[in-house]
This record gives C-alpha cells, structure tokens and sequence, in this order.
C-alpha cells in the first residue's frame, strides 16, 4: 500500500498497490479490482477499530509491528485475525493471518480451566475471581452483594451406602436445582467435594435474600432420585452480606463460619453472618 498524502504532506489514507487472491477474498472482490483504490474505501470501518492508526504508526516509526483482533468487516466478520504491518517503501505492507481456530481453542482450555468437570458449573478459580469483581462493583456502586456457601447434609451417607456414582448424581441435581433457583445475574459455583457458592450481586432488602435462601432451601430439600430410590439429602447455608471495605478473605470466613452454624443448628437451615464488625 502506497502513503496518500494530503496537500501539508500528512499521510491520511493508503493506496492499494497490490493484492493476492487470500486478500480478495477476505473483501469478495477480484484482486485486481482492487488495485488502485483507498484503504478507507475498500474497508471503511479500519478508520474506527484501529487499523489505519496501526497502518501509520508503522510508516511513521518505520518499525514492524502486528496486533490479534476479530475482523469488523468483509466475509471474515468476527473471526480472529493476525494483522502484521511491516514498512516498504513509499508506504507499508498489510500481511494478514486466519487465527480464529487457534484463538477458539485457547479460549476452550480457559473455559475448562474455569469448569467443574463433573456439573459444569464455575470451580473455585472462577469463583474467586469472579467473588473479587463483584465486590469491586458492589464497592463502586454501593448496592449490596452476599455470599452464600451451602454444604449439603449427609452426602457422605449417600456415598457410603449407595456409591460414588449416585453421589456424583447427586451433585449434577443440586448443581442444576441451584441454578434454577436464582437469578441470571447470580453466579453458582462448586468448591469442590459437596460445599457450593452462589455470588448474589445487587442481592436487595434483607427480605429478598432472605426468600431466595429459602427457596434454595426448599428446592434442595426435595428427594433425588438416586440409584432408583428418592434420597434426601437437605442442604446447610450461610450467608453473609459483603461490608465496604471488607477484606475478601473476611467475607468468606463470615460465610463459612455462618454455614457451620447451620450445621450445629440442626441443618437443613440458613444462618446469616453477624458483619464483621461484630462477629467474633
């Protein structure tokens, strides 16, 4: 592509000066037709999502440089691209590379990273990530987020006399009946063996988290069935609710330590977190 320059001699636009059949393709044109015309005119959108900056900060700096983006335009719309830009003279040359296979596995692994492998749902590095995001929202905005953790009663039972197997079910129908019971914007997590998260961000009044909690509960409390028997396996909950300020390890403590309380309580209940101003 040959600098088109304006009458101060400013570079404003590139010219077209040679093209492969791959290049004319990504624009369904001929490459020929494209000889000889604007950069901006054959892809007007480079002006917006940052290519033709790209395109003179090369000619300028007379230095290489590439960039991995998703095409905005032509037939290559929202595939990952390799755009490499490398000086020539009287102008630059555009090499671009599909990566979109490459980039689409490589966001696969990070899902997986991120997945319990046996319910699907977020694993703890997911949650922790996500727990600190929330709390950063909810510091900005000032509308409150909850904590739930939830341990579920009795699962060792299950394992012991009706096997691994139907212990795994179980999980999977608590995993789905969790997700069911809250909100698009509310994430559910799985720790790891039977213990469960669920972020509640602008979680409402004390009354509102307190219906969701219940309704977990109830949800939760009806049998599985399980190896071809209903099984009962009620869940404990604690909730705490995330404090200004509040450091994130507190807030999972106060959670933690809220879910235990159900536990001596008799389970099958929720306990909510005293802040951490008070508690201990």
């Amino acid at each position: 592509m040959r600098a088109e320059r304006d009458a101060s001699g400013q570079t404003h636009d590139f010219v077209i000066t040679d093209a492969n059949r791959r290049a004319g393709a990504m624009l369904g044109l001929d490459p020929a037709a494209m000889i000889g015309r604007r950069a901006t005119e054959l892809v007007p959108s480079i002006r917006e999502d940052g290519l033709l900056n790209l395109l003179l900060t090369v000619l300028q700096r007379q230095k290489p440089m590439d960039v991995e983006a998703q095409a905005v335009a032509t037939s290559m719309r929202g595939r990952w691209m390799h755009f490499q830009v490398v000086p020539v003279e009287e102008g630059v040359a555009l090499i671009t590379r599909d990566i979109d296979d490459r980039k689409r596995a490589e966001a696969q692994l990070a899902d997986i990273a991120r997945r319990d492998a046996l319910t699907q749902l977020p694993n703890r590095r997911h949650f922790e990530e996500q727990l600190e995001l929330a709390a950063a929202r909810a510091q900005r905005s000032g509308r409150p987020m909850a904590l739930v953790y939830l341990d579920l009663d009795g699962f060792k039972r299950v394992n012991d006399t009706l096997g691994h197997e139907a212990g795994d079910r179980l999980l999977i129908s608590v995993a789905l009946r969790l997700t069911a019971c809250v909100r698009v914007t509310d994430l559910v997590s799985r720790l790891g063996g039977d213990e469960f998260t669920v972020i509640l961000e602008e979680s409402g009044t004390a009354e509102d988290r307190l219906q969701l909690c219940e309704r977990i509960l109830a949800q939760l409390s009806e049998p599985h069935v399980l190896a071809g028997q209903a099984t009962v396996s009620t869940p404990s909950l604690g909730m705490a609710v995330y404090l200004p300020g509040e450091s994130l390890d507190s807030l999972r403590k106060r959670a933690d330590g809220a879910m235990y309380d159900a536990k001596r309580a008799g389970k099958a209940c929720l306990r909510i977190a005293a802040s951490a101003s008070t508690a201990g």
